[in-house]
């Protein structure tokens, strides 16, 4: 069994891990994720959440036996195929963290729009005490926290609680337990206030600043903005809502 659970309700979908004891992430339970991700509605999604069911843990990464090297190739095809997968989503994306966050468990809660913590939430990367190193965050994390702290985390494998994580900008936010619920949906109930199609937009326009060259990001988001945001009805909707002082009545197209 994967352990692993989709609910969908309306603009809203839940992640769920739940495979015990601590959420490993062999390769079965990641092709499940992926087909959980594959077969969500685009469309009509505006959010997901990623949990863990487990108490006070979110996933202690990737199981070590699929790192062998008769498991590596398609291990690596499929953690990196649910990481593309969540970067490339048209909704925002929100990792709930009540827990150790470990190897391809961090990646995977880091590759999301907003992570949300706990004070019991650590996030490492001990990879390279088994003599591998993780690819998803070797390629990206410089991007979160500059390259020393990506490198430190890398290279040393040492915990950063989630204090720290979020004091260096690696997480969104820690929130004590007892408020994590609440911090939550107060986060989903902003999203979903928005345009669904404006959050897909805004979404493809940070995907295209972070991938153009040095100097062209505010070229290719000149032009995404004129030629595709502008050319949908919320876009439209939005400005003249607030031109004649009224709320939006988004159409989502």
């Amino acid at each position: 069994m994967s352990g692993v659970s989709l609910q969908v309700s309306g603009p809203r979908a839940t992640l769920r891990l739940g495979r015990e004891p601590l959420n490993v992430l062999d390769i079965p339970t990641l092709e499940v994720i992926a087909e959980k991700l594959d077969g969500l509605d685009t469309g009509s999604t505006s959010v997901l959440l990623i949990e863990s069911e487990l108490e006070r843990t979110f996933s202690a990464g990737v199981d070590v036996a699929d790192h062998k090297e008769d498991r590596a190739s398609r291990m690596l095809d499929v953690v990196h195929g649910v990481v593309r997968r969540l970067e490339a989503a048209p909704y925002a994306t929100v990792a709930v963290v009540d827990g150790p966050a470990l190897g391809g468990g961090c990646e995977l809660a880091l590759s999301c729009d907003f992570v949300l913590a706990t004070e019991r939430a650590v996030f490492a990367l001990p990879e390279i005490r088994l003599g591998v190193y993780p690819p998803v965050a070797v390629a990206h994390f410089s991007d979160l926290v500059g390259r020393r702290r990506a490198e430190q985390m890398i290279l040393t494998g040492d915990p950063i609680p989630a204090v720290e994580a979020a004091r260096i900008g690696l997480i969104t936010d820690v929130v004590d337990s007892s408020e994590l619920e609440l911090r939550t949906e107060a986060l989903v109930s902003t999203l979903l206030r928005h345009s669904r199609s404006s959050l897909r937009e805004t979404k493809e326009a940070l995907r295209l600043a972070r991938r153009a060259e040095p100097g062209a990001a505010l070229d290719a988001v000149e032009r995404h903005y004129l030629e595709s945001l502008m050319n949908t009805a919320d876009a439209r909707e939005g400005l003249d809502a607030f031109m004649e002082k009224r709320p939006p009545a988004w159409s989502h197209r």
